[in-house]
């Protein structure tokens, strides 16, 4: 494998592969719907409303720390 192989095509990148045009449309609908709802836990987590749970499907975010432990003398 060649490191500084760099592929001449370019393009966008799909995040579904389907022949019907409005089963890709209504996939892709649905993903932004989730990341939107995903964005909107996490602002509530960030201020510091945890009651609402990360949407199921998507990893949620790790907790900032607050502390860093210290190692055991």
């Amino acid at each position: 494998i060649d490191p500084f192989y760099r592929p001449q095509r370019s393009g966008k990148r799909m995040c579904c592969l389907s022949e019907d045009r409005a089963q890709r449309v209504e996939f892709i609908n649905f993903l932004k719907d989730l990341y939107a709802r995903a964005s909107e836990v996490l602002q509530r987590w960030r201020q510091g409303d945890f009651s609402v749970p990360f949407p199921p499907g998507l990893y949620p975010p790790s907790f900032p720390k607050l502390v860093e432990p210290l190692a055991a003398w």
